[in-house]
């Protein structure tokens, strides 16, 4: 009886000298149980009202990241830029003019009229061959263009289930929901590539549909008088003679031409085929230059309307309509159905949570 008091008493001050390390220990395991079962989402009661909130999440940092001012994208926003800004000017600097010029296009050019539009000089000469050259030239910058938009639209996807890391523990949680966002989504932006597309095509047939001879940058008598961009060498027409001459610049500019009439009235009229083959070039190179520069402009803005700020402000909207089961009690719950490790996840941390509250209210 003695032994037995003896050993009891020492378990029991053995309890006691324990107990205080044993508490923080369950307390400490209870905290990580609660945190791990926040991790998994709050329980849902109202499913209309838990989908209606993760649509406007999402939507809202998917905004965020492709208006570039979300703060946990890791810098994800900045490749949608690089490819609108930086890689499409570089691909565009890039192209130059075809100038491969047949003799017989020019000899042809004479024979017919130029119609309602207006002549680059009196005489029709270089009007037919320089439209047919410059319009066989805008038609390379087509196919650049259209691979950008479809970078973007690429992109665009890509950035679906990357923006913001509470919206994306809630699609994790929920596969069917982030299946169908994604499918709204992507859809959304196709629609957006169609109409985006079709504009850009129109910015193309718009150029080729009319060359503006009178565009203010574009100066036709400075071909004519053999301006180049080369400082060391000046090249001008020689009009006493009505044919090309180079001769290498002492200082200052070219001499002018010593003929008093008009430079038109002398175009066209002796020169050479290969003194016309040269005017037509440098023609044709300073056009494409205006015209490759106006697309360069035109094309980005095409993408940022039609699909980089219509999606970003049309989103949500287009969400709420293309997904009918928000409205429907049974639909939204079989849609709210959560992955089954998280299900499981949820159910053990409740369990272990229970039994260390549990631990808790035992008293020594």
């Amino acid at each position: 009886k003695y032994m037995a008091k003896t050993m009891n008493q020492l378990l029991m001050n053995h309890i006691k000298e324990c107990l205080p390390d044993l508490r923080k220990r369950v307390n400490d395991k209870s905290l990580e149980y609660k945190m791990l079962l926040n991790s998994y989402g709050k329980t849902v009661y109202d499913q209309k009202e838990t989908l209606t909130e993760i649509v406007t999440n999402f939507s809202a940092a998917y905004s965020k990241i492709l208006d570039g001012t979300s703060v946990d994208d890791g810098h994800e926003s900045t490749k949608l830029y690089e490819i609108i800004h930086d890689k499409f000017g570089r691909i565009f600097q890039q192209i130059e003019p075809n100038l491969k010029i047949k003799e017989k296009e020019i000899e042809k050019s004479l024979l017919h009229s130029n119609g309602p539009r207006p002549t680059l000089f009196d005489t029709p000469s270089f009007d037919g061959p320089f439209e047919k050259l410059v319009k066989d030239n805008i038609n390379m910058l087509l196919d650049p263009s259209k691979h950008c938009v479809e970078k973007v639209r690429k992109e665009m996807q890509r950035l679906i289930l990357n923006c913001g890391t509470e919206v994306q523990q809630d699609l994790k949680r929920f596969p069917k929901v982030e299946q169908k966002i994604k499918e709204v989504t992507t859809n959304f932006i196709e629609i957006q590539l169609t109409k985006t597309m079709e504009d850009v095509e129109n910015i193309i047939n718009k150029q080729k549909a009319y060359i503006n001879k009178k565009h203010p940058d574009f100066d036709s008598y400075a071909a004519l008088r053999g301006e180049s961009g080369n400082e060391d060498e000046k090249i001008y027409l020689n009009f006493e003679q009505d044919s090309f001459a180079s001769k290498r610049k002492v200082s200052g500019n070219p001499p002018s031409a010593p003929c008093s009439k008009p430079v038109h009235d002398f175009t066209g009229r002796k020169l050479s085929l290969d003194d016309k083959k040269i005017v037509l070039k440098r023609l044709i190179k300073d056009m494409f230059y205006i015209i490759r520069k106006t697309v360069q402009d035109l094309v980005p803005k095409s993408i940022m309307f039609f699909m980089v700020d219509h999606v970003k402000k049309n989103l949500k909207r287009e969400l709420l309509k293309q997904m009918p089961e928000i409205y429907n009690h049974e639909s939204a719950r079989d849609l709210l159905s959560e992955a089954k490790e998280i299900a499981v996840g949820r159910c053990e941390a409740t369990e272990m949570l229970q039994v260390r509250f549990s631990m808790m209210k035992i008293d020594f």
